[in-house]
């Protein structure tokens, strides 16, 4: 049965600033009575009514639940300064509404709303913060006569705050008349959470707005999936099974985006391709750019003696570079454009640095990047020279326009002053960033591209190292003789053995490649669990678990997936400690040296590097670091990453960083770890392949421990990734020749 009850809140006992869930103490008649619900600016000192029900909490006892809050809006002048000095009105502290109130008297919030000028009449106060003092409390009436009305549509007031905050006095005219364009506007909020709020305002089933919004959220899904196109037929497909309309509909307002050409339909001899207008223009893009680069013809003006430099090369690092190795130095830097690609151990680190080597004997510049923060790092420790992330080479910044839309200082009209170019791990580069970077290389610049063919490709759309291989256009190095490898240790090896399909050699004896056969996700767990708590008596002793050891799961959920093992080795690496701070961000707990990682680019928030004190922006997606500090009163994390570089995360800003004691195999790519550990599984049929499991396993240098089923090992290697992408970049390259 519905109940009223008003009162003072008390104190807040718990507030998420995610979803909004609140637990507060109201004094009701000087009885404390605990309410809970989703509230937006709930301060002690308050008066408030609510309406809802008591229910009885298992663990907590009797709690009311509510189901509408208001805040009371009070008339006395004791109330009205109780009321502002509880800080709901920004600009406003306690000493400050006692000179308000004792001016202003029971009229202080008739004055605030109606003419807040007049607040500069009170010493200290200018008309400018007089203004914003008078449009905070405006706005703050404002949202919560939103948060309220949209309850009725089931928009909990975390979104309902969102959308306030973008929308302003026009987020119910947006709400009832076209929710779906709350998709590019408001972050968080996706297609499917779209698509209820339009059903509970009464959106037609077939409103062209929801099957407009319908085709683009299917056609992101599919560019999720790595594809730059899908066939038209598919789309409608797909399509009319997510909205639960007929395709003849769907037809009929695809045919309007062919029209505006935000989708476009291309017909070839055998298929109908449907893309967005972006993909599609970065797909022809990057092959016109790539075959303008070769068909650039400028003759350099000295021989380079490639005998006398590579045989100086060998003296100075005491090697001696076989027939294959010296083919790829002369053709990588002879050519316009090449390709060297191998698995671990195959000497594409040794033929860069000869490469780098004589380009720096002859006086040419050159430039060495990688897609990621960390690859770039390896790139720059392994080569003794700068490697920077591609973003990092090509400037990225904002527009003035639009914080949201990225674009790049380096393009077309200023280019990258280089005359040599080396990307390594591009299996990782998409086709978004490759036709970015195309668009900032001279005419004159020579480019190579290295990469392992066989891991898995980019998690952005397109198949950009693999479609420039099988275009035959470009020469290719294929390296598949094993040089880096001791004579007793098997991580090199059996990552080879796997590529082929073959079964990991175990040795018991073995001291660098473990396998512990396991059944089930429950026990798989467990091991691994035993394995870290004891880690001073297995094989991982020699190892610091913080800086060399990473655990890398196929999968992000069940038992043994990431979520469930970061929480718990996290109890057992970095347990709770009265010395160690700790904050709650939705579900994870993030505590003072805690293992964490960026899952998302963030090209604005700002670092420090601790050691030259420099500061710039960016942090990006798989940078990994240490919780070095949590500020509970600021609600801000103070990370140190890999690179040495610190950054500030306030509370808003903690969606974009996980604990990092497990991370995915995609997670893990263009890194390295001293040792790892790899659950198996078996199941999930053509995800867990033989791609993703030789990803993972070369990502160790000195020790791999594999726990799980051998029948889930077999199946992996066994199965090989069956779904092709979709991507065209190959057969543009040769339109272009």
């Amino acid at each position: 049965m519905v109940e009223t009850i008003k009162g003072t809140i008390d104190r807040i006992i718990y507030h998420n600033s995610d979803n909004l869930y609140t637990i507060a103490d109201v004094d009701v008649n000087d009885i404390l009575i605990t309410i809970v619900g989703y509230f937006e600016n709930l301060k002690p000192g308050i008066e408030i009514e609510a309406d809802g029900e008591y229910i009885n909490h298992i663990k907590y006892g009797e709690q009311f639940k509510v189901e509408k809050l208001e805040i009371v809006i009070p008339t006395d002048t004791d109330s009205i300064y109780n009321y502002l000095k509880s800080g709901m009105v920004g600009g406003i502290g306690p000493k400050k509404a006692k000179e308000i109130v004792d001016h202003f008297g029971d009229k202080t919030l008739e004055i605030l709303e109606k003419d807040p000028m007049r607040l500069s009449e009170v010493k200290g106060i200018g008309k400018k913060t007089a203004l914003l003092v008078g449009l905070e409390y405006k706005n703050q009436g404002n949202m919560r006569d939103i948060v309220l009305k949209l309850s009725k549509y089931n928009i909990k007031p975390n979104y309902a705050k969102k959308l306030y905050d973008e929308y302003k006095g026009d987020t119910l005219n947006i709400i009832q008349t076209n929710p779906y364009a709350l998709i590019d506007d408001v972050y968080g909020i996706g297609f499917k959470r779209a698509d209820q709020i339009a059903m509970s305002v009464g959106i037609e089933m077939e409103s062209p707005y929801r099957i407009i919004s319908g085709i683009k959220y299917t056609l992101n899904s599919c560019y999720r999936d790595g594809n730059t196109y899908i066939l038209k037929d598919e789309l409608e497909e797909k399509v009319a099974k997510i909205l639960g309309v007929n395709n003849d509909i769907i037809s009929h307002n695809l045919a309007n985006l062919f029209l505006d050409d935000s989708v476009i339909l291309e017909v070839t001899e055998d298929e109908e391709r449907c893309f967005l207008k972006e993909l599609y223009e970065c797909e022809i893009e990057s092959a016109k750019n790539l075959m303008g680069l070769i068909s650039y013809n400028e003759k350099d003006s000295e021989e380079i003696n490639f005998d006398k430099l590579i045989k100086k090369y060998e003296e100075i690092n005491e090697i001696n570079l076989d027939k294959t190795q010296k083919e790829a130095v002369i053709s990588a830097i002879k050519s316009k454009v090449s390709i060297i690609t191998g698995g671990p151990g195959t000497g594409k680190t040794t033929i860069i640095n000869a490469i780098i080597y004589i380009l720096g004997s002859i006086g040419k510049k050159y430039t060495l990047t990688a897609p990621t923060g960390r690859a770039a790092k390896r790139m720059s420790e392994s080569t003794k020279s700068e490697a920077k992330t591609i973003h990092r080479l090509l400037e990225y910044e904002y527009t003035l326009e639009d914080d949201h839309f990225l674009s790049f200082g380096k393009n077309e009209d200023n280019t990258i002053d280089s005359e040599y170019i080396i990307i390594d791990e591009m299996s990782m580069v998409d086709i978004s960033l490759f036709d970015a970077f195309l668009k900032a290389v001279k005419n004159k610049t020579s480019l190579l591209f290295v990469g392992d063919i066989d891991q898995l490709p980019s998690v952005g759309a397109g198949n950009v190292l693999s479609d420039l291989i099988s275009s035959e256009i470009f020469p290719v190095t294929k390296l598949d003789t094993i040089y880096r490898q001791d004579k007793e240790s098997l991580i090199i090896t059996n990552a080879h053995r796997i590529n082929k399909g073959k079964m990991p050699i175990l040795k018991k004896e073995a001291d660098d490649f473990y396998f512990i056969n396991t059944i089930t996700q429950e026990k798989i767990k467990r091991n691994i669990l035993n394995i870290v708590y004891n880690y001073k008596n297995t094989p991982l002793k020699k190892y610091d678990l913080l800086k060399d050891f990473q655990i890398i799961s196929p999968l992000k959920k069940g038992l043994a997936g990431v979520s469930e093992l970061n929480k718990s080795v996290q109890d057992i690496l970095n347990p709770a400690h009265n010395t160690k701070n700790e904050i709650q961000h939705g579900s994870t707990t993030f505590r003072e040296n805690d293992k964490v990682m960026q899952i998302k680019n963030n090209y604005q928030i700002k670092w420090t590097d601790i050691n030259t004190l420099k500061k710039g922006e960016g942090v990006f997606n798989g940078d990994m670091g240490i919780i070095k500090k949590i500020d509970k009163e600021k609600q801000t994390l103070e990370i140190i990453f890999d690179d040495e570089k610190r950054v500030i995360y306030p509370k808003e800003q903690m969606e974009e960083l996980n604990l990092s004691y497990a991370i995915t195999v995609h997670k893990s790519q263009g890194s390295e770890f001293k040792a790892i550990i790899i659950p198996i599984f078996s199941g999930y049929s053509g995800f867990l392949n033989r791609n993703l499991l030789y990803t993972a396993v070369t990502r160790a240098k000195e020790m791999v421990i594999l726990i799980g089923e051998v029948n889930g090992l077999k199946s992996m290697i066994k199965s090989v990734q069956k779904n092709k992408r979709k991507t065209t970049l190959a057969e543009r390259l040769h339109d272009f020749l």
